[in-house]
């Protein structure tokens, strides 16, 4: 089976966290380096950061897909502006899948292994309705 998790805010005030499906803490030495904490913490974000421009550039229902190359092979992560557990800007939270991974199949896991919290991003105040911020990245 191939390795999916998340890294981000489980819960209000939790701090930032890599979880797998079942709720265990996937640790650094369980990752690719280039997945590590600080690594999803800043480099897939879904906008670039700009200083001091926090709302305008980091809009809730931007996803950003990236496909990184890791000394373990590849991997995908689904990254996503996302206030619901931290309501601080820069919050964002990554699905992060072992393998080369479309949109399509990154959501499909997402709503198989973590459906409620996708249900909590989705349900967030100012989380975009209709119509959508940019169909290309929604």
């Amino acid at each position: 089976m191939s390795q999916f998790f998340y890294w981000g805010c489980w819960g209000r005030g939790s701090g930032h966290r890599c979880l797998d499906p079942q709720g265990n803490h996937v640790s650094t030495f369980d990752r690719p380096d280039e997945l590590n904490d600080r690594q999803l913490d800043g480099s897939y974000l879904p906008t670039p950061q700009i200083p001091h421009r926090f709302p305008p550039n980091q809009p809730l229902g931007v996803q950003k897909l990236t496909n990184v190359d890791t000394k373990r092979g590849k991997y995908t992560v689904l990254s996503m502006w996302d206030r619901s557990g931290d309501s601080r800007y820069g919050s964002h939270s990554n699905f992060v899948s072992e393998g080369e991974k479309t949109r399509e199949e990154m959501k499909a896991l997402i709503d198989t292994h973590f459906p409620e919290l996708m249900h909590r991003i989705l349900n967030q105040p100012d989380w975009p309705r209709l119509p959508p911020l940019d169909e290309k990245d929604i």
